[in-house]
């Protein structure tokens, strides 16, 4: 972006390729920017347990789900504000983070495999259980956390924007 292109604020959530249970939730305003840990996909879960038994509420959840069974409601959405801002450019930029067609069709258990320069996320689901939830997936109290200063590189949270185009998630962060 040249300094006459500015991003103001942008907030939506995400799906991350190396996170497919949960979503992420991305906010920034300024020169802040958090991705954090929103909840589990309505995929993920059962139907009973998506908050509402309310018909027309499962018919909306419903039409968020891909034609894809496998996706379900698993998407990219963001809304980013900005001043003087190409948005074909913008488009473009947040395309190449998503994975390709090659990457696609490898699956989410060699996604879990790629790069993940985000911190863990815990979720705390309200249940009583001994089990820690991590980066969108169960794990169980005995196993070993491995985290390097490697792994995470904290420039890369300003400026993660992702488009909704085509139903992929996120391979690696573009700045």
């Amino acid at each position: 972006m040249t300094e006459n292109e500015k991003i103001v604020r942008s907030k939506g959530f995400v799906w991350l390729a190396t996170r497919n249970d949960c979503y992420g939730d991305w906010n920034q305003s300024g020169a802040v920017a958090v991705l954090s840990c929103g909840d589990y996909w309505f995929a993920e879960l059962p139907e009973d347990s998506w908050g509402s038994t309310d018909p027309e509420f499962i018919k909306n959840v419903k039409a968020e789900f891909s034609s894809d069974a496998a996706l379900g409601d698993r998407r990219q959405e963001l809304v980013i504000i900005g001043i003087g801002l190409n948005q074909k450019e913008v488009e473009d930029l947040l395309d190449t983070s998503l994975l390709t067609d090659e990457e696609m069709t490898l699956g989410p258990q060699k996604w879990k495999e790629l790069t993940d320069p985000f911190e863990v996320w815990d979720i705390d689901n309200g249940d009583d259980d001994d089990d820690d939830e991590t980066n969108g997936q169960l794990q169980d109290d005995d196993e070993e956390e491995e985290e390097s200063e490697d792994d995470i590189d904290q420039t890369h949270m300003l400026g993660h924007s992702l488009s909704s185009r085509d139903g992929r998630p996120v391979k690696k962060p573009r700045i």
